[in-house]
């Protein structure tokens, strides 16, 4: 009868709580070094996304809420029974059936589905003190999967990011009024060179198991530990530690998912190597017409992932190149017509997606790095475009104006489509791939074609 007492009286404690203080125990941190200046534990709450728009799920289907009955932290979806967050939010390890995972839903409060979790496993090398190897994984109960759900691929071992690189973070941090938001919000932000970032904090608070991101006005804040920053489709950090503010005077820390140590043993506990870093691409990529399928063949051809015959290319010669994107990852080309204008290819955007969950990267010739990216507004696929036959594969995008004429000269398709020499009833033309740097090759396209298209 005293058990059944105490634990009643337990779980009175627990819901009494309210929403910003379970919110808060589990924010975001700083080394414990803080605490021997007289810092406080938990960064008072004044933190906030700076600089984020709202987002939704559809484009981000990996974000998950990790609840202890209201939203404490960030997670992402790995693998079909596996969740990847941040140790020192779940440190000490709590039992199973304290969290639970939501996912599916922009909505923190409603929608989607919430999972029980089974198994809580935090890094065996966590230091609750410095937070180094600040990760863990959890089993759930049942298969992670619903509408808008599904996994994220993790960065490989070793792998780094070169200062400049564009990341995407969301989460439920608080928001510019300082409130706790409702909704799902994202940010993007640069990667910030590691030894730049470890000068900016004491000596040996920086170590190789994390990667910093933030710049002024952009950063995670409270309520967004835990939760995935993506680069090109890959999740490459978990939010972590930083400046109390939320305000990128100083970069976020993110514990580094490549990290040997880190990455391995995600590994070796989940029993996986997650999916592919290029499944956005493949899913995308130039395919046959429909009618090719009753001849029994694909209708993605190989992933061969080159140019053949192609050479690396600056952006300064080919200014109109851009990269389309979507979860901050490369997966189709376009190209810069007008001030606000961009034509890309159809089947890049069937079935129509969001505006909001495309972007466009232009001005450089690396595909992860540099350059300026463009918000889009409005996609429009050609009204008579078929998915099956590929006829009318074109599709116009709209965004913010182009502002950099130097880096952005419009282009004009005949312009373009005459380069070349006159050979007969070919004339080359120069296609571009944007890989990990921009490839160029020169193709024969028929005259009559041209023609058609002038």
């Amino acid at each position: 009868m005293k058990a059944i007492v105490v634990l009643a009286l337990c779980v009175a404690a627990v819901a009494a709580l309210t929403e910003e203080e379970v919110w808060l125990q589990y924010n975001r941190r700083m080394p414990g070094e803080y605490y021997t200046k007289g810092m406080p534990v938990r960064p008072p709450y004044q933190g906030r996304i700076v600089g984020g728009v709202e987002a939704d799920i559809a484009n981000y289907p990996y974000q998950l809420s990790l609840r202890r009955v209201s939203h404490s932290c960030g997670a992402s979806v790995i693998a079909a029974r596996w969740a990847l967050s941040a140790a020192h939010c779940t440190f000490p390890t709590p039992a199973p059936t304290a969290i639970t995972l939501q996912g599916g839903s922009s909505n923190r409060q409603t929608g989607g589905v919430v999972f029980a979790v089974e198994q809580i496993i935090n890094h065996p090398n966590y230091d609750d003190f410095n937070l180094r190897n600040d990760v863990c994984v959890l089993r759930t109960a049942a298969d992670l999967s619903g509408v808008n759900i599904a996994p994220i691929a993790l960065d490989p071992v070793g792998a780094s990011h070169v200062a400049g690189s564009r990341a995407v973070l969301s989460g439920w941090g608080l928001d510019d009024d300082r409130q706790l938001p409702i909704m799902l919000r994202r940010i993007d932000i640069p990667v910030v060179d590691q030894a730049l970032c470890a000068s900016q904090w004491n000596p040996g608070w920086v170590t190789d198991d994390m990667i910093c991101a933030s710049e002024p006005g952009r950063d995670a804040c409270n309520g967004d530990s835990g939760g995935p920053l993506v680069v090109a489709g890959q999740q490459i950090g978990i939010v972590s530690w930083g400046d109390s503010l939320c305000v990128g005077t100083s970069p976020g820390v993110f514990a580094r998912v490549a990290f040997p140590l880190i990455r391995n043993w995600i590994n070796e506990v989940t029993g996986f190597a997650s999916i592919e870093g290029e499944q956005w691409i493949r899913d995308t990529h130039r395919h046959m017409p429909g009618a090719y399928h009753s001849l029994g063949l694909t209708v993605q051809p190989p992933n061969l992932g080159r140019v053949v015959g192609g050479v690396d290319a600056n952006i300064a010669d080919y200014p109109y190149q851009l990269s389309l994107r979507r979860f901050n990852g490369h997966f189709c080309g376009a190209s810069v017509i007008s001030g606000r204008w961009a034509l890309s290819a159809a089947h890049c955007t069937f079935p129509l997606p969001a505006a909001s969950s495309v972007q466009l990267l232009g001005g450089t010739a690396d595909r992860t790095a540099g350059g300026v990216m463009f918000d889009v507004e409005e996609i429009i696929n050609h009204p008579n475009y078929d998915d099956w036959t590929v006829e009318f594969d074109v599709e116009l995008e709209f965004r913010r104006s182009f502002y950099n004429v130097s880096i952005f000269r419009l282009f004009r398709m005949r312009n373009v489509l005459l380069l070349g020499q006159l050979d007969g009833s070919l004339q080359t033309c120069f296609v571009l791939a944007n890989l990990d740097g921009m490839h160029a090759m020169e193709i024969a396209v028929a005259h009559s074609l041209l023609e058609d298209i002038k």
